[in-house]
């Protein structure tokens, strides 16, 4: 017997309902068990940046190189060479600094390198242990490593009158751009091992044994 309309749409409609309980329900499970991952991830996560913190903090920081209260010269290296001025990159006592030094009409330019056979201290005489000869601006070039004085204070100044400029002349040889394979050279020979008892070779020059005497009858 065929089931009643009203009863057959009822049962629809609960198994329906059921399904989408059954879906809700799931739904908030998964949602719950990804909230648990997440917050796990988060959890370790924030774990892992304190331990890097703890260890950065560890590591104790470089020391600072105390700025004296005058300074009077610098060094460093001409980037730019306009109008009597030079552009000089140097570090400043663990700064990076750029200065504008300009070349008056006083100033005085020099070629400065160091002896090649540096003279022994004697007690009463200087020591110079280098050979200055007179310059002028055009032999400065860029990339020239200087060094420039002052008359004023530069301590705080990245543009003054330079007073004197040194240029610094290395006297070290320049490394070839190729090796010469024919000035190596030529290592020892490697001594023969010795022989051993079996491979002595056999002795030509000895005498030949006395004969063996004949048995008495």
């Amino acid at each position: 017997m065929d089931m009643p309309i009203e009863n057959k749409g009822r049962k629809i409609a609960i198994m329906a309902g059921g399904f989408v309980l059954v879906f809700i329900l799931g739904a908030l499970v998964s949602g719950l068990w990804i909230q648990k991952k997440v917050t796990k991830v988060e959890n370790e996560c924030a774990e892992a940046q304190k331990v890097a913190e703890k260890k950065a903090s560890a590591i104790p920081e470089a020391p600072t190189v105390p700025v004296p209260n005058e300074v009077f010269s610098i060094g460093g290296t001409v980037t730019e060479i306009q109008d009597g001025t030079l552009t000089v990159k140097s570090f400043f006592f663990g700064q990076e600094k750029s200065y504008k030094v300009k070349i008056g009409d006083n100033t005085k330019i020099q070629k400065r390198e160091i002896k090649k056979e540096i003279p022994k201290p004697e007690e009463g005489k200087s020591f110079e242990p280098f050979t200055t000869t007179d310059a002028k601006l055009e032999d400065i070039r860029q990339n020239d490593s200087i060094t420039v004085e002052s008359d004023e204070n530069i301590k705080d100044k990245t543009e003054f009158e330079a007073k004197t400029v040194y240029i610094e002349i290395s006297n070290l040889p320049a490394p070839s751009a190729t090796s010469d394979m024919n000035s190596i050279p030529t290592p020892p020979p490697v001594p023969a091992a010795p022989l051993k008892a079996d491979n002595f070779p056999a002795p030509t020059d000895l005498p030949a044994p006395p004969a063996a005497p004949s048995a008495q009858k």
